[in-house]
C-alpha cells in the first residue's frame, strides 16, 4: 500500500467523527433523553436578589444556597437538611442553608442555618430550592423529595463547579470565623 493511501485512510479515520456527530445532531439520532438532576429545572424563577428576603442575604461569598420554606413550627425539614449539610463533609462550607419563614420564629435552628423572613410569591409551588453563588435558582424540589436525591444533586454540582485552593481556604476560614476579612496571602505577611 502506498504512503498516499495510508495518509488518506488515516485522515478519513480522524475526520469520520465530525460528520457522524453532525448527522446525530441534525437528525437527533442516538442522543440520550435521560436527565441528570433529580430536582426540577426552573429557569423562570427570578434570582434571589429579587426575592423579598429580610435580612438581605450576602450572595458574593462563593457559596451555594439551599433554601427551604417552613410554613409551620417546628419545621420538619430543619433536621433532615442539617444532616444533608453535615454529610457533605469537607464541602459543607460551600453550602449555606436558609430557612424561609413568613414570621420570625422563636425556636432555634440547627447549627449553620440562618432564618430569613420572606413574603412567598404565589407562583412558587416548590418548598426547597438550590441556588448558585450568584443567586440564580438552579433546581427546585417539593417537600416530599428524597434527601438522598437532593444530596446527589448538590454533590454533582460541586464536582462540576470546583473551587480553587485559595477560594476553598478562604471559605473554610470564614466558616470558622478566623480573619474572615483577610485573603490568605494577606494573613501571612
Amino acid at each position: 500500500m502506498s504512503n498516499r493511501v495510508k495518509l488518506l485512510l488515516l485522515l478519513g479515520l480522524l475526520m469520520a467523527p465530525v460528520p457522524a456527530a453532525l448527522a446525530m445532531w441534525y437528525w437527533q439520532i442516538g442522543i440520550p433523553e435521560a436527565r441528570v438532576a433529580h430536582g426540577e429545572l426552573v429557569p423562570d424563577i427570578p434570582p434571589l436578589s429579587q426575592w423579598a428576603l429580610t435580612p438581605a442575604p450576602a450572595l458574593q461569598d462563593g457559596r451555594w444556597h439551599l433554601l427551604y420554606r417552613c410554613a409551620a413550627e417546628p419545621c420538619d425539614l430543619d433536621d433532615s437538611l442539617w444532616r444533608l449539610h453535615r454529610t457533605l463533609g469537607r464541602d459543607a462550607p460551600r453550602l449555606q442553608r436558609w430557612q424561609l419563614s413568613s414570621t420570625q420564629a422563636k425556636n432555634t435552628l440547627p447549627p449553620g442555618g440562618q432564618r430569613l423572613v420572606w413574603q412567598a410569591p404565589a407562583a412558587l409551588t416548590q418548598d426547597i430550592w438550590l441556588a448558585d453563588p450568584q443567586g440564580n435558582i438552579v433546581l427546585a424540589y417539593s417537600a416530599d423529595s428524597s434527601i438522598k436525591d437532593i444530596l446527589r444533586d448538590v454533590r454533582y454540582l460541586f464536582r462540576r463547579n470546583p473551587f480553587s485552593s485559595m477560594q476553598a481556604e478562604t471559605l473554610a476560614l470564614q466558616s470558622a470565623g478566623h480573619n474572615s476579612h483577610l485573603l490568605p496571602e494577606e494573613r501571612y505577611e
